[in-house]
């Protein structure tokens, strides 16, 4: 499998991590994955760990995940999510700002201990 997906031991987030480079497939069923857990647990929050996968999706893919696709599954503008990426890796930036841009609530990190603490508190 490309991704793994489950609940932190605190239960205050959900971990997704990326293990294959991010394509819209992979995006696609990373976030089905995180919408059963959410749905089944009431956990909204997100660990998005890309620190092992690059972006590989175009431009316009990534401008329609953040203006589109997250609006259709309806996402909560509210929802914490932490993108932890690795230092240097600049491939999820346009992603993330076209995303934050659009009223999402994301924050982007290099350190793991900082998002989880953003995440839990």
């Amino acid at each position: 499998m490309d991704f793994e997906v489950f609940l932190a031991d605190s239960q205050k987030y959900i971990v997704c991590r990326a293990l294959a480079p991010v394509t819209e497939e992979i995006t696609r069923q990373m976030t089905e994955a995180v919408a059963k857990i959410a749905e089944r647990t009431g956990v909204l929050n997100r660990l998005i760990d890309v620190r092992h996968a690059p972006n590989a999706m175009s431009v316009t893919v990534n401008y329609d995940m953040a203006y589109k696709t997250m609006e259709a599954m309806h996402i909560e503008r509210s929802t914490k999510v932490a993108s932890l990426q690795s230092p240097g890796d600049t491939s999820h930036e346009f992603v993330c700002i076209a995303i934050r841009n659009a009223g999402f609530n994301l924050r982007t990190f290099t350190d793991e201990a900082a998002a989880i603490a953003w995440l839990e508190e």
